[in-house]
């Protein structure tokens, strides 16, 4: 995986819950269970890690924490502590994979990923492989995995966290 270098704009604060953008949240999936358990965690220890955002048009968007934010929405919070990148749509939706490089995202997570970065960014598949770190043919099956899949199923998936 290649990585992703992104300047830190400040140190983790207190960003308002309301305020916080969830418009990356489309490419990830979040398991009920998984969220229970981030709602419980937070209740019991508080927030531990800081989200990570990006500024776009004046308000910061969610790219690592999406558990929390909503988990934080549940139990009534007034803010949540962020930690704000500079980078751009594009560099924000790259940051996703190496953000969870260690842990791996799921084939269609990458499908996700790799189609934002081609139908919204207009990036070509050769660049997103060399910025991804992988073949452009790994770059192609995701594509195809996720244009190919009916958009039914992939609700489905992301309301499931399948």
């Amino acid at each position: 995986m290649r990585i992703v270098f992104a300047m830190v704009l400040d140190e983790s604060k207190e960003d308002p819950v309301a305020d916080l953008g969830e418009r990356l949240r489309a490419l990830r999936l979040c398991e009920a269970s998984a969220l229970d358990a981030m709602r419980r965690s937070l209740a019991r220890h508080g927030q531990m890690t800081a989200a990570v955002g990006f500024v776009d048009g004046g308000s910061v968007e969610i790219i690592d924490g999406f558990k929390r934010l909503r988990a934080a929405r549940t139990l009534g919070w007034a803010t949540l502590r962020a930690q704000v990148v500079e980078v751009d749509a594009s560099g924000a939706t790259l940051l996703i994979a190496a953000l969870h490089a260690a842990r791996n995202l799921t084939e269609l997570e990458e499908g996700w990923l790799v189609r934002a970065l081609y139908r919204e960014h207009g990036l070509l598949q050769p660049a997103i492989a060399q910025r991804l770190g992988r073949h452009k043919s790994w770059v192609h099956r995701r594509l195809m995995l996720v244009e190919a899949l009916d958009p039914a199923c992939q609700r489905a998936s992301r309301s499931a966290g399948i």
